[in-house]
């Protein structure tokens, strides 16, 4: 039971990092260039240049500002890894039953995971598809929790997650958020950042607030008994919903020295059915709520006016990425907080004769050409090769390496990252730091393996104080055109704590799974040498015809005998199986763990 969960961790990793061979050509597309001359269609509520969109009126000028937006996205960023498709957007949309939004208008530039068709030529969505974006939009509010029974054409209530000054209500998020919205802002400038989830949100207005109103609670109780009476006053009921009205009555009542207070409610959708019980207090605080949510409404001037030729603010969101991040989003992120020009779309709308008869220029220059300079120095740096002796087909001690950078004839799927290259304590030559949640794969492994052959790897741990280690897995593949008949072996290693090592073990398991066979098969055993005091193991995988072992320091990698259980039996491969793919990851760690380092080096494959 020890290490049960270590190996459902394992096999999860695996499988959620296979390529989905369906979509062919996924992998390599997710680090070209792609360019916007392959874009897909434009899609959305505003295609075209009419200015009546699903029964609404929009000016000429709100619906012209979707292209001035898109103008904007393109100067500035040019697609990588995804394939960019325009949504044009008027709100309210009238597919939604949001009918109050306040009106606005603008783009979310889609770049979706490309793939080929069946053609091989032709740049189209993978599947199932999902798409990072770049969104700017007139007088919208990302992340607001509309009280859509409240609203009416003359005004516009909701519950957010934040203040008017972008922060967060709940004190621990407005921690964690601070380090990130301080770092865009050091980018971009001082405008006003928060986040919703793990995309940044930029206002673009005057001043450093929202134009919001929190309001009262007397207003909470007494819009909520308009709500309650409109919505009856329309449907063929007979009767009014008395017992919400009964429990409004008793809120007034509860709190009828403090009805003028700004409300918080505690939960962040607010209806019609938030005062059918009698037990709900939305102004009490319950040890379950994490978050008490302010109620709004938006300045009523500033209300009316976004319906005119004059934005009231302009929200850019984009999502936050690092270098680890998959390449379109990371590609993103730098263009957003590089290249776009923030204070020209301030000047625009808000002091235009600072621009006038200026045209939008990014705060660096872009160009497809760059970019795909850019992005063949990688591939010729992932794909370099090298030559090994007699019997070698493969070797890396990390001796030319460079600190912070990728190694040459190396790839991750964190492909924009580099790793650190230093010497641990004790150790001699250079080794490489596999951090939280780190993979990478030898670009320049001559492919496939050898049928018999022999991998080997030494991995050092450093001192940590959790109960275990960094956990390494090494893992083969046999990836098969189609996905069908594969089979892949993995075999993680986890250092124990001396301190109390019968509780806290050191643990070593390998899985196999073979075609036409029902999930893996999995065998692991308990370590004593390899630990928080013996930090160094040596790691040896043997493949000789079917068969294929793994040993730790010299162990076999074979459950205890006492469950009866034949490894040789168990670990069989197919005749001739010949593994294509080979990837090393470490384990996630969480903030606050020390769970010290875990280094890698002297991998060598030999033929046998």
């Amino acid at each position: 039971m020890k290490y049960v969960f270590v190996i459902v961790f394992t096999i999860a990793i695996l499988n959620l990092n296979a390529q989905p061979v369906q979509n062919p050509g996924w992998k390599e597309l997710q680090e070209k260039v792609i360019g916007w001359v392959k874009a897909l269609p434009p899609y959305g509520n505003a295609v075209g240049k009419s200015t009546t969109v699903q029964g609404r009126t929009f000016t000429s000028y709100q619906i012209g500002l979707i292209d001035t937006f898109t103008n904007w996205i393109k100067k500035s960023y040019i697609p990588v890894g995804g394939l960019p498709q325009q949504e044009r957007l008027a709100l309210p949309d009238g597919v939604e039953n949001r009918p109050y939004v306040p009106k606005g208008t603008g783009v979310s530039m889609a770049m979706w995971g490309p793939c080929y068709d069946a053609t091989g030529k032709k740049i189209i969505q993978a599947q199932p598809a999902s798409a990072d974006r770049i969104t700017i939009l007139t007088n919208h509010i990302k992340g607001v929790e509309e009280a859509s029974w409240y609203n009416t054409p003359t005004q516009y209530y909701f519950t957010t997650y934040f203040d008017i000054k972008g922060k967060s209500v709940n004190d621990e998020d407005a921690q964690k958020n601070a380090p990130f919205v301080n770092e865009i802002k050091s980018k971009i400038g001082d405008y006003f950042v928060y986040f919703t989830g793990s995309r940044i949100n930029v206002m673009v207005m005057p001043g450093k607030e929202l134009p919001l109103i929190q309001i009262t609670r007397g207003e909470v109780l007494d819009k909520g008994e308009e709500a309650l009476r409109r919505v009856f006053a329309t449907k063929t009921v007979s009767q009014l919903d008395t017992k919400s009205i009964e429990n409004i009555n008793k809120l007034r009542q509860k709190y009828k020295n403090s009805l003028q207070a700004p409300a918080f409610i505690n939960t962040a959708q607010l209806g019609i059915y938030s005062f059918s019980s009698d037990y709900n207090d939305l102004f009490e605080k319950r040890i379950s709520d994490r978050t008490m949510f302010p109620v709004y409404k938006i300045n009523p001037p500033v209300y009316e006016l976004c319906n005119k030729d004059k934005p009231q603010w302009i929200s850019i969101s984009w999502p936050y990425a690092t270098e680890k991040s998959p390449t379109a989003r990371w590609e993103i992120f730098k263009a957003m907080t590089n290249n776009f020009n923030f204070d020209y779309v301030y000047n625009y709308f808000f002091n235009p004769e600072k621009v006038k008869g200026k045209f939008y220029q990014p705060l660096n220059s872009v160009s497809q050409a760059a970019a795909e300079e850019k992005s063949n120095k990688k591939l010729n740096l992932t794909s370099k090769t090298k030559t090994f002796p007699e019997g070698v087909h493969f070797m890396e001690d990390f001796s030319d390496a460079v600190s912070g950078a990728m190694p040459a004839g190396w790839t991750s799927t964190q492909n924009n990252r580099g790793f650190t290259i230093e010497t641990p304590k004790g150790e001699k030559g250079k080794w490489l730091l596999l951090d939280s949640r780190a993979d990478i794969i030898p670009s320049s492994l001559k492919k496939p393996l050898p049928l018999n052959f022999t991998l080997e790897f030494d991995l050092v741990v450093t001192d940590y104080t959790t109960r275990t280690g960094r956990t390494v897995t090494v893992s083969l593949n046999s990836q098969q055109p189609g996905g069908k008949n594969n089979t892949s072996m993995s075999l993680y290693i986890t250092p124990g704590n001396e301190e109390n090592i019968a509780i806290y073990p050191s643990i070593a398991g390998i899985s196999l799974t073979v075609p036409r066979k029902y999930g893996a098969t999995l065998h692991s055993i308990e370590l004593s040498s390899y630990s928080n005091k013996k930090t160094k193991a040596h790691i040896r995988i043997t493949k000789s015809g079917t068969s294929i072992k793994a040993y730790i320091n010299g162990t076999l990698v074979s459950s205890d005998p006492k469950y009866q259980r034949d490894y040789n039996k168990d670990m069989q491969l197919a005749d001739n199986t010949l593994f294509n793919q080979m990837e090393w990851k470490s384990d996630v760690v969480s903030d606050g763990e020390n769970k010290g380092n875990v280094y890698i080096s002297n991998i060598k494959i030999t033929k046998e």
